[in-house]
């Protein structure tokens, strides 16, 4: 290779012309640069070729804008000098992730755990922060070398940010800025799916709460103030059950899916509800009726008969409530 910058031209390593200037035992591996070829076949914008037991690594690049960065090409320390090389290119909001992935005890655990390994970041590139995914396999000639490739998924990763963002705002409730019913269902098939696959489910819960006399308020008092019942539901809900996701399922009704602390705590969690609705009632402020339904792999072969078994108890809670209203 003639250019110190260690730039490669694709059609030359292709016709096999490629000739290196630095690590001659490098240049005398065919199997190395037949993978070199490969993977500059589907765009990585940079290779790097890591002896493991010595620490020697080079740098092959395609990409004149990677090149631009103030990343080593060759050394004798591969996992030090990506250490030193972080701090310059790597964006801020990534740079401790990168950092501990990069240690090459931590680099080797996952490389071991699945291979080929594979963590998308962002660089910083022309000053601005750019997605690139690194994928990492071992050298088929033997577990001693490693071989990493950097690609540049910035286009594609916006897409899905940007798909992302319109299907959370899909997924939003517009008066309460809670989840929706469909986002809902997404969550609630995201565990049938777990319990289909016989996959190892954490313990969990689903609460169901609907707004009593709503229908009353709109009728009485108009829906600027049905609207603000409904604002004050949502907020004693979420401000009683801080570590869950609530999501508005109906016009008057809220449903929960309880894992962690709130799962733990899910009974008095309840009891603050129902309490809150008693002492409400006295004010002429909102109340709610509710109810929970626990899981049992005994009994529940999807989510959805955990929230039949909630929504049931929430109907028996209501009527308790009218009736200590009508005594």
């Amino acid at each position: 290779m003639e250019k110190e910058n260690n730039t490669l031209n694709y059609n030359e390593v292709m016709a096999g012309k490629l000739k290196s200037r630095r690590f001659v035992e490098f240049d005398e591996d065919k199997a190395f640069y037949g993978q070199i070829a490969k993977a500059l076949a589907v765009r990585y914008e940079v290779i790097y070729y890591v002896n493991l037991t010595t620490g020697e690594y080079e740098e092959y690049s395609s990409s004149e804008k990677y090149t631009q960065l103030k990343f080593d090409t060759k050394g004798t320390d591969f996992f030090g000098d990506t250490q030193r090389n972080l701090k310059h290119n790597i964006f801020s909001e990534d740079f401790s992730m990168m950092v501990d992935a990069m240690q090459k005890e931590n680099f080797l655990r996952d490389l071991n755990e699945k291979s080929p390994y594979s963590i998308t970041y962002r660089l910083m590139i022309d000053e601005k922060p750019e997605y690139v995914n690194l994928r990492a396999v071992y050298s088929e000639k033997d577990n001693e070398h490693v071989i990493i490739g950097v690609t540049n998924i910035n286009d594609s990763m916006k897409k899905k940010l940007e798909m992302e963002t319109m299907l959370n705002f899909a997924r939003k409730d517009a008066l309460t800025g809670l989840k929706n019913k469909a986002a809902y269902l997404a969550d609630e098939e995201k565990l049938n799916e777990q319990l289909r696959n016989s996959i190892t489910i954490q313990e969990f819960a689903i609460v169901i709460c609907n707004i009593n006399d709503l229908n009353d308020v709109n009728d009485d008092r108009g829906h600027r103030m049905g609207d603000e019942y409904i604002k004050d539901a949502a907020k004693i809900i979420c401000d009683t059950y801080k570590h869950s996701p609530v999501y508005r399922v109906g016009g008057d009704e809220f449903a929960l899916i309880l894992t962690g602390e709130d799962y733990i705590y899910r009974n008095v969690l309840l009891e603050t509800i129902k309490n809150i609705s008693k002492s409400n009632r006295k004010k002429d402020f909102v109340t709610l009726a509710c109810g929970m339904g626990v899981y049992s792999c005994a009994l529940d072969e999807n989510a959805h008969t955990v929230y039949e078994r909630a929504d049931n108890a929430m109907y028996e809670h209501k009527k308790l409530f009218k009736a200590d209203i009508d005594d």
